[in-house]
């Protein structure tokens, strides 16, 4: 998708500006070779109801470049934007990552993250473009 890159980049950068969040990376030499993004997530009145109360730092993006994976760079990213969470003062930090990323899964595991949940999608075949209320939109 041309574009896609710079639209995510800024969305991300937007984000962090907006909710206390930092971006850190890993370079080798000169090249950048991984990369984490997070957020501080500040509760709502309606979450603190709904939830135990909390400060939750949570970490967007994780990506470290093929050929430099395996090497230690995702954990010590991931080690760095935890201890900038527990600056801010966080007591709960998350992640997100798709469910066919399987040596994600376990990373996060040896790092001592836990499922919370899980959500599940499904595509579902094409019909054209409908309203909900059955009608068609052009």
């Amino acid at each position: 998708m041309p574009g896609f890159g710079e639209s995510f980049a800024r969305r991300m950068l937007r984000k962090v500006a907006k909710k206390n969040g930092r971006i850190f990376v890993a370079e080798a030499g000169s090249e950048v070779v991984g990369v984490v993004i997070g957020i501080v997530v500040e509760q709502t009145k309606e979450d603190r109801l709904e939830h135990i109360p909390a400060r939750f730092g949570e970490t967007l993006e994780l990506v470290v470049r093929d050929g430099h994976r395996g090497k230690g760079i995702g954990t010590t990213l991931l080690r760095r934007m935890e201890a900038y969470f527990s600056q801010k003062k966080c007591n709960i930090v998350g992640i997100g990552l798709l469910a066919a990323n399987s040596n994600a899964y376990h990373l996060y595991g040896s790092l001592g993250y836990e499922d919370r949940a899980h959500y599940m999608t499904k595509e579902l075949p094409s019909t054209g473009h409908q309203d909900p209320d059955g009608g068609h939109r052009s």
